[in-house]
């Protein structure tokens, strides 16, 4: 497993804790101002998807800039 699968698989585990299981599923193609208006899904297949995972991260944190 690759950098990328893990922080996805951890991802889902964060969303699926916070939102429940079909909430965060949604989550994932949802627009999101964040990510200026793509959704984590079209993020997340670019060179730049750790910013996807990086957010969660810091949402878990409490950095809710």
């Amino acid at each position: 497993m690759n950098d990328k699968e893990l922080a996805r698989r951890r991802c889902d585990i964060i969303l699926q804790a916070c939102f429940g299981a079909e909430m965060g599923e949604r989550w994932w193609d949802s627009k999101n101002k964040t990510f200026e208006g793509l959704t984590p899904n079209e993020l997340w297949n670019t060179d730049d998807w750790y910013l996807v995972y990086n957010y969660l991260l810091g949402q878990l944190n409490g950095d809710y800039s």
